[in-house]
């Protein structure tokens, strides 16, 4: 949501909880998280080059139009995160910190994909 919003691109969005709120909006993006694997630290600063003790997030849903109901848009998105890809020297930031990168790297995902297809 937060990533939605920084951009300004959609005037209109929000969370949905019923069906009659739903009917306020064109689209409907319906998804879970799969896998937060927070990875090992330790092991991203022994592997300099390896993928070892990679953070990860897994998300998949799917996008359906209220006017039709049809789901225009299944999607899966999968974000590691290494020592290398949010600062800091022996093993990087911290797990957590980490795995919220990841969270926020699969929004903008989710942003940029809607706005170039949408």
């Amino acid at each position: 949501m937060d990533e939605m919003g920084d951009h300004k691109f959609y005037p209109k969005f929000g969370v949905v909880n019923t069906k009659e709120e739903a009917a306020g909006y064109d689209l409907i993006i319906d998804g879970k998280f799969i896998q937060f694997d927070r990875g090992n630290r330790a092991a991203r600063a022994m592997a300099s080059i390896s993928s070892a003790g990679k953070t990860n997030v897994t998300v998949a849903g799917t996008m359906t139009e209220t006017a039709t109901g049809k789901i225009v848009v299944k999607f899966r998105d999968v974000k590691y995160g290494t020592a290398g890809s949010r600062g800091g020297s022996f093993g990087g930031s911290d797990s957590m910190k980490l795995l919220k990168g990841n969270c926020e790297d699969i929004g903008n995902n989710i942003f940029y994909f809607l706005r170039e297809v949408y």
